[in-house]
């Protein structure tokens, strides 16, 4: 999770895992611990995540653990093996200091 300076008070997270391991509950489980480590350790206020539009799965993901779509942001990405820059569509999603643990 990538901290912002107090003054905002707010965490980002980003996941990834391999396809051997989808379906399996881990991101759940994973993702669900950082936000509770992330409010309870931290005191974050809010804590955002990015996904790709068509990123199916992982929109399911961020809802099941409470997370609400806040909106669309186009971003710049780059890809470490082959330097290819391409602009990315993500729906941004945000989840306050609400949740029980």
């Amino acid at each position: 999770m990538r901290v912002s300076s107090p003054k905002y008070n707010k965490g980002e997270i980003h996941y990834s895992l391999i396809p051997e391991f989808w379906n399996k509950g881990y991101a759940t489980e994973a993702v669900q611990a950082i936000l509770k480590h992330g409010f309870e350790t931290l005191n974050l206020h809010r804590i955002e995540a990015g996904v790709a539009t068509q990123n199916l799965k992982s929109i399911k993901l961020l809802e099941k653990v409470g997370m609400t779509r806040e909106g669309i942001h186009q971003k710049f990405c780059r890809f470490a093996d082959n330097g290819l820059t391409i602009l990315a569509m993500l729906f941004w999603w945000k989840i306050k200091l609400s949740l029980s643990f």
